[in-house]
């Protein structure tokens, strides 16, 4: 019978097979001997197999066409099995195993919710890996040795818990807030050991503390974020091609939101060179997007000589001159990524007319990215517009291919539907530029509408931001728009905006 006690006496008695008196220690025996009494007392068992000898099957295997119906020991290892989870079952004369697949314990579960959400069967409406970066297809196996990643991580998933069923992001909110505020307390643990901190670990609780801030509501007007932690750790690590493909793909996705958040955080700041440093690659040949992000980098910084610049613009004449043939010198740079990424587009979609059939996965994924890809590019051409404007004492020419640009990222926020939440939220940002630079009043209504509805896949109505971010320069410091109706200050109500349909 397995299981069954074996004797308590030491290990000197058991190896003689003498019987031992476990009342007092030492035993009479080894007393009597002079030999050392070990493990007096200790409670044994001894396992007997309940099958026959001749059964050479591994444990795992419960029996064999032939066997599976003639053992006499089959009903107690049936029992023994089903004590140990594992289900049993016979179809046809040969025994099945079915391993219940429940997570046992909390990191299990994250690795199991995780997962799940980086499959490719969860689609591109829901892939997050897809979305933010792949350095996500990595993370499970990186889970369960940083406490920071791990608290990170969690709260991240409670994030996404509100997809497919947004309805659910109510009760969600105080779990939300309860996983955020845990992280960031295990963040600033791991910070404090030298070791931790550098490890990539840490870096990518930073990236995932930094998405769950689209879950998260925070006050009007607030100008700190995790950006400018990020912008630090950039400084610190160097170019991402110095590390292994894990690290070095969190490397890639920070910097490109380093770079957007640059626009409108005067607090994050780079030189020219350690600009083109961040965006530069020594073993491979940069795809067009990568091309263009190389040239938007000077942008920050002409950003902040423009606007000392428009302060004084009798004494920065020459200045301005040259800022000025700069910005239209990246505007030209820019030019030839957004032809390619328009006749992309336009191929994908002619493909997709011919087969007058529904698109498969794969055709979704290739759409969706070149339409992210073209949208993302004309948002780039309307910030580059908005320093051109600023700085032309005659900005008609630039304003009108603004208003352009910014009606086509509507067309395409329309068309980006279809793959909400996860899929077009990059569509937000192209949104955000869109509102900016509109000349007229329609259009930036509907881009601040379609702005907010976007932004209902991630926090209710009430927790959106109905203020778009600032730029650190824009049409709004022109000295030859401020005292003409170009340029529109707009300043709606919620419920005003809410009401409005495009």
């Amino acid at each position: 019978m397995p299981g069954v006690p074996s004797g308590r006496g030491c290990d000197q008695c058991r190896q003689q097979k003498k019987k031992c008196d476990i009342s007092a220690h030492p035993c009479a025996r080894c007393k009597r001997l002079k030999l050392p009494c070990i493990n007096l007392g200790q409670k044994r068992f001894k396992f007997v197999s309940s099958t026959s000898n001749e059964d050479k099957s591994p444990p795992w295997l419960l029996g064999s066409p032939a066997e599976g119906t003639s053992r006499s020991g089959s009903t107690a290892s049936s029992s023994r099995s089903t004590s140990a989870g594992i289900q049993s079952g016979k179809s046809q004369g040969q025994a099945t195993l079915s391993i219940s697949p429940v997570p046992t314990n909390a990191y299990m579960r994250l690795v199991n919710v995780f997962t799940d959400k980086i499959k490719p069967a969860a689609g591109i409406r829901y892939n997050i890996s897809w979305t933010f970066g792949s350095y996500l297809d990595q993370v499970p196996a990186h889970l369960g040795v940083n406490e920071a990643l791990d608290a990170a991580a969690d709260a991240f998933m409670v994030g996404m818990r509100r997809f497919p069923n947004p309805d659910s992001a109510v009760d969600l909110a105080p779990v939300m807030l309860e996983k955020y505020t845990f992280a960031l307390a295990s963040l600033r643990r791991c910070l404090d050991d030298p070791a931790i901190a550098r490890a990539p670990e840490t870096l990518c609780a930073v990236l995932f503390l930094l998405n769950c801030q689209q879950f998260m509501w925070h006050p009007t007007g607030t100008t700190t974020s995790h950006g400018e932690g990020a912008a630090q750790i950039i400084k610190l690590r160097g170019h991402p091609e110095q590390y292994g493909p894990f690290e070095g793909q969190m490397l890639l996705a920070l910097r490109g939101v380093v770079l957007l958040e640059s626009l409108f955080n005067d607090r994050i700041y780079f030189t020219d060179q350690e600009w083109v440093d961040m965006f530069a690659s020594k073993t491979a040949v940069l795809a067009p997007e990568g091309l263009a992000l190389q040239s938007f980098t000077r942008l920050a910084n002409i950003m902040r000589r423009a606007r000392i610049a428009l302060q004084d613009v009798v004494h920065h004449a020459t200045e301005l001159d040259y800022l000025r043939t700069e910005a239209a010198r990246l505007r030209a740079d820019l030019e030839p990524f957004i032809v390619e990424a328009r006749q992309r587009l336009g191929a994908i979609e002619e493909t997709a007319d011919a087969h007058n059939s529904a698109r498969n996965i794969h055709l979704n994924l290739v759409h969706c990215h070149y339409l992210r890809t073209y949208a993302f590019g004309l948002a780039l051409v309307l910030v580059v517009n908005e320093v051109r404007i600023a700085m032309s004492p005659d900005p008609a020419n630039v304003m009108a291919e603004s208003q352009s640009c910014a009606v086509e990222i509507l067309r395409l926020a329309q068309l980006a539907n279809q793959y909400r939440p996860l899929g077009a939220c990059v569509l937000k940002v192209c949104l955000i530029a869109a509102e900016i630079a509109a000349s007229d009043l329609a259009t930036q209504l509907a881009a601040k509408q379609m702005r907010l509805e976007y932004h209902t896949d991630f926090r209710s109505l009430q927790q959106c931001d109905f203020e778009e971010p600032k730029l650190i320069c824009g049409r709004a410091m022109s000295p030859w728009l401020a005292s003409t109706t170009h340029h529109i200050n707009l300043k709606l109500g919620s419920q005003e905006c809410i009401n409005y349909h495009a």
